[in-house]
């Protein structure tokens, strides 16, 4: 899953004049050029001459649209929906859900509220009680039309039904939900039969649409059920990844005050769940709060030092933070202070972490490259 306007690595830098010529890697930098500065007349030059490409261009051409995406490039999109090339149909299934005004978004919208209901009913002493119940969908030629078929294989949670209806919600505006707040829909589905398919699909709409307000919900509620406080919810490990897989989605500064609360409650295990996820670079803060937790597991237990070194997060680490003297000299200590008895992998990881932070440190002070909080932390 990705997020809308994430854009295919081509077309990052300026490509040839002439999106017409050449070989398909150029036609596509030089049509993402294009509609970089005119993405409506670049629209129009692709679907004046369409029909005529050949099926690898047009699906090349069809995925590059994604540069400079807006509601108006829908009515295109949906008429690549009947493409003769695969390619060019996956293309257009891929996009359209980005626009969250689309046909095909109204569609998942429709079929969204098809599969999930919320009653409610006043309880004789006050409140209210909230069921959701669950229609599961069936396959169809026009479910298929919109990019959702049954998957050859099935995944926990349910059969084939259950990953329509993942995929239905992947796809859906997440203003289908409107109706309720995020998190009564995600305390629901949390205690449904088929929390799996359901908190799944939330997870790839909050991410494609980039909904902060649902992102909160989804790792808020997740991270209350891991801690128990959430009554009937099993504190398990696949919910303890599904919870940092959420709070991944988070902002920046949110995510690592997060991360920062785990380090300072000492639960290795929720510690190195969230950091297998959040952002490639890490903030001057946090860097610090990281080296400080890094320095108190490798003088803790053997059994958390081992548990850290099969991760090999600390390998991540080193580029993932924010490079200074500080930083390098505080790794640099904390090999210093390893334990005799620690495994060798941690120690060669350490001794990593430590001439990684001191050469990117060292590359900063020559280039004198600053940095700060949300820019590249890389070297």
């Amino acid at each position: 899953d990705r997020a809308c306007g994430d854009g295919p690595a081509e077309a990052d830098g300026p490509g040839p004049a002439d999106w017409t010529e050449g070989t398909p890697a150029e036609r596509r930098a030089a049509f993402a050029a294009f509609r970089r500065r005119d993405p409506t007349a670049a629209r129009a030059a692709l679907e004046a001459g369409f029909r005529a490409e050949k099926a690898e261009i047009r699906q090349s051409l069809v995925s590059a649209l994604e540069v400079g995406l807006s509601e108006a490039d829908a009515p295109f999109l949906e008429t690549c929906l009947d493409d003769r090339s695969a390619g060019v149909r996956a293309a257009a299934q891929r996009l359209l859900p980005c626009l969250t005004r689309s046909l095909l978004a109204s569609r998942m919208a429709v079929r969204a509220t098809a599969a999930l209901a919320v009653t409610s009913k006043r309880k004789l002493l006050g409140g209210t009680a909230h069921t959701l119940t669950v229609t599961l969908p069936e396959e169809s030629p026009t479910l298929a039309r919109d990019g959702v078929e049954p998957q050859a294989s099935a995944r926990p949670g349910g059969g084939t039904r259950a990953r329509l209806l993942q995929d239905i919600l992947g796809a859906s505006p997440l203003h289908a939900l409107a109706a309720h707040p995020p998190r009564l829909w995600i305390e629901l589905a949390l205690r449904s039969e088929w929390a799996d398919p359901i908190l799944e699909g939330l997870l790839a709409a909050i991410r494609r649409e980039r909904d902060a307000d649902w992102a909160r919900a989804l790792a808020g509620v997740l991270g209350e059920a891991y801690a128990g406080r959430l009554s009937g919810i099993r504190r398990t490990n696949p919910l303890r990844a599904l919870w940092a897989r959420a709070a991944a989605l988070l902002p920046q500064a949110e995510w690592e005050g997060l991360v920062e609360d785990a380090f300072r409650a000492g639960e290795a295990e929720t510690v190195l769940a969230h950091l297998g996820h959040g952002p490639a670079a890490f903030s001057a803060r946090f860097t610090a709060a990281h080296l400080d937790w890094l320095a108190a597991v490798t003088r803790g237990s053997r059994a958390e030092r081992d548990a850290l070194a099969k991760t090999w997060l600390i390998d991540r680490f080193a580029e993932r933070a924010l490079p200074d003297e500080d930083a390098a000299a505080a790794a640099a200590a904390i090999l210093t202070r390893l334990p005799e008895d620690a495994d060798e992998r941690l120690r060669g990881q350490l001794a990593r972490l430590a001439e990684t932070l001191e050469l990117r440190a060292a590359m900063r002070r020559e280039f004198g490259s600053p940095f700060t909080a949300g820019e590249s932390a890389r070297g």
